[in-house]
């Protein structure tokens, strides 16, 4: 059976249906013999060839010697075949989920989180992922979506930390209906309104975790979760393919400061965070801004959440800042020292 994408007759939303990622490993099950991670150096030969990696010189692709490589997800949502058509019935509508699913290995140490890695590895890491999204841009993506997760309830099923590059045929529902929102703000007058809500933020201080010169952590005023964080850059931008080194390094160092903060708040939970990209070809991506959003995972869904949209949280996003604030600063010390 190919994946393929399902869009909601009434609501105009796509499903992804892939049931081959059923087959994936789990590092996570109990009672499992320990086998060797195919993702730590050494152990090239057990993924697919490589298709792009930072490497010390010299050094031949699928061989030890990288810092950070991409390869192939062995069990993909999003598949390159182009001989499957879109089927229409009626109201019915089906497409080929086609596209390209990649993993990004962030770093030959067998570590667990992006928190457990030096500052220079996470740049590293989305030094790559940039270069990834700019070549799957040049291909002729409609989308691409940078996803990161920690832990068996955030869905990871290997250990090993890593990220999931989607070359996806649409613009994910969220991204389009915050693209779609800065549109019509404005349209209302506020030409942009990611910048007007990060001075808000930045003004009143109550939900903002961390920041540097470049980048703002904050709790948004309506979290859907009680550990939700956005990284919001100080200057315009659609595009995080656009974005200059320093920005780049900056969202990664910030990123880091703010995972070490979770793992102190909440002793290492399970989380995603995801890049929510502009599109290109897309005109109103140019009232949109790119930003990173990241929340822990503390259970399933309630059955609230899943039968109206409308999440429950049960802390407050001035609390959630000020924990995460206060463990930032408890780290202060030490990154002062590295």
């Amino acid at each position: 059976m190919t994946n393929e994408l399902r869009k909601d007759p009434i609501l105009d939303r796509w499903s992804l249906f892939a049931p081959q990622r059923n087959a994936r490993p789990n590092d996570f099950v109990s009672g499992r013999e320990p086998r060797a991670c195919p993702f730590c150096e050494g152990n090239e030969g057990a993924t697919p060839p490589e298709r792009f990696a930072l490497r010390a010189p010299g050094t031949a692709p699928d061989t030890p010697g990288w810092r950070a490589r991409v390869v192939p997800n062995l069990y993909p949502a999003f598949t390159p075949r182009s001989d499957l058509v879109t089927r229409e019935e009626g109201l019915l509508q089906v497409h080929h989920a086609r596209g390209e699913h990649e993993v990004v290995i962030a770093t030959p140490r067998h570590v667990l989180g992006l928190a457990d890695l030096a500052e220079d590895e996470v740049r590293d890491y989305f030094r790559v992922v940039q270069a990834r999204i700019r070549h799957h841009h040049r291909e002729g993506a409609p989308y691409v979506l940078l996803m990161t997760n920690r832990g068996r309830a955030a869905g990871a099923s290997l250990e090993h930390v890593h990220g999931q590059i989607a070359a996806m045929p649409m613009v994910p529902t969220r991204v389009a209906e915050e693209i779609e929102a800065a549109v019509r703000h404005a349209a209302g007058g506020n030409d942009d309104i990611f910048g007007r809500l990060l001075d808000t933020e930045r003004e009143e201080g109550a939900r903002i975790v961390a920041e540097n010169d470049l980048v703002t952590a904050f709790v948004p005023f309506a979290a859907r979760f009680a550990a939700e964080v956005w990284f919001v850059p100080r200057v315009p931008g659609g595009h995080f393919a656009r974005a200059d080194d320093a920005l780049r390094d900056a969202t990664a160092s910030l990123l880091r400061r703010v995972l070490h903060a979770f793992d102190l708040v909440w002793d290492r939970p399970a989380y995603n965070f995801f890049l929510h990209d502009g599109a290109p070809g897309v005109p109103g991506t140019k009232h949109f801004r790119w930003h990173i959003e990241l929340f822990g995972v503390f259970g399933a869904a309630m059955s609230f959440e899943a039968g109206t949209g409308c999440f429950i949280n049960l802390t407050l996003p001035e609390q959630t800042a000020a924990a995460l604030r206060e463990a930032a600063a408890k780290l202060d010390e030490g990154y002062r020292t590295q």
